[in-house]
């Protein structure tokens, strides 16, 4: 199944920013079966979602591995988690998401996996039409998580940061693929400032892979040992390396990134569009600047659309290659997803400067 819009969410290293909610659900947490508490639909993309909106409706969800959504009628549909802060699930022509229901923050927080916040649904065809509010319960209950976030009281963290260099060495000698490199900047910041650019301290523990299966293996037998979208046949289908500076805009540079070498793939590198990464951070009313990104819905092509609609200018976009392109190459982002996790190294191995 090709999806129309697919999410990138990835971890912000850039100053002061705390891009994620506190909620740390994984995906064996939100498998399972959800009752979706529904609100009135018939809203437009401004509809505000609280605790406080009417149920009008509900519908029970059996969300499946890998990513099958079933309701009572054996509809199927697909869901995707979001990182270890939410889902979203495409269902009977609606889309909902809703971040994981979490209190607190910091090393006070506490999540409550088998709850969500209040979320937002909409037609999945057309994203202006039908939004609602919703919210969701698992039927199996779940312990609630709290937190082991550490705290950066410590002098300690006031101390300079200084790179490890016997460990870029390290990296360099096990492979050809990869180069890290040192960024001189860096070494004027304390350790505490250099575990804000991460991100703030670290929440979550991600769980090891799991073992491989034969069903694993039989999927993989048709790919190739390698492949690389920078050098297909010669031809680089993925956009130069932009730099965010001290804008926490991740969820914006990934996006576009995105978008563009979709496109290109798409018209077979007939276009190399540079879309804007400002569009999204100054002009989605979701979006929170340079302030990293709670939102994931500024992620997806409607709301450039929406924004373009209310008269900010896009630097350079044609929407209907994009639109083309966003379903071109969904299967492989889906594997890539499953078994392939992002580091947080800095360096000239950012996937698009490898050489």
């Amino acid at each position: 199944m090709f999806f129309k819009v697919v999410v990138l969410y990835i971890v912000a290293i850039f100053a002061g920013i705390y891009a994620d909610t506190p909620a740390n659900c994984t995906f064996e947490d939100v498998q399972g079966t959800w009752t979706f508490y529904i609100g009135e639909n018939g809203h437009d993309n401004t509809i505000k979602c609280d605790a406080s909106f009417k149920i009008v409706a509900q519908i029970r969800v059996h969300l499946l591995f890998p990513d099958v959504a079933l309701d009572d009628n054996y509809n199927r549909g697909f869901w995707t988690l979001i990182y270890n802060q939410g889902f979203e699930v495409v269902l009977n022509g609606t889309k909902y998401f809703a971040f994981s229901k979490y209190v607190g923050s910091g090393s006070g927080a506490v999540s409550y996996c088998d709850q969500t916040l209040p979320g937002w649904s909409h037609d999945a065809q057309d994203v202006s039409q039908n939004w609602a509010c919703y919210y969701g319960k698992k039927a199996q209950s779940i312990a609630p998580k709290f937190s082991n976030a550490p705290l950066l009281a410590s002098a300690l963290y006031d101390r300079p940061y200084r790179p490890n260099k016997d460990f870029l060495a390290a990296i360099t000698e096990k492979q050809n693929y990869w180069f890290p490199t040192i960024y001189k900047e860096y070494e004027k910041l304390t350790l505490r400032e250099m575990m804000s650019r991460a991100g703030g301290p670290k929440t979550f523990n991600p769980p090891p892979p799991r073992p491989i299966k034969k069903k694993d293996l039989q999927a993989s037998q048709g790919l190739p040992a390698s492949f690389d979208w920078r050098n297909v046949d010669g031809i680089n289908y993925v956009s130069p390396v932009r730099n965010q500076a001290q804008c926490g805009s991740c969820y914006a540079f990934s996006t576009m990134g995105m978008f563009e070498a979709r496109s290109r793939i798409q018209s077979n590198r007939s276009t190399s569009y540079v879309l804007s990464t400002q569009d999204i951070v100054s002009c989605s009313e979701y979006s929170q600047g340079c302030e990293g990104d709670l939102q994931k819905s500024k992620c997806t092509l409607q709301d450039q659309e929406k924004c373009n609609a209310n008269g900010d200018k896009l630097e350079i976009i044609d929407i209907i290659i994009v639109k083309k392109a966003l379903s071109y190459v969904d299967e492989v982002y889906k594997v890539i997803n499953e078994h392939v996790g992002l580091s947080g190294l800095s360096g000239k191995g950012h996937r698009s400067e490898r050489k």
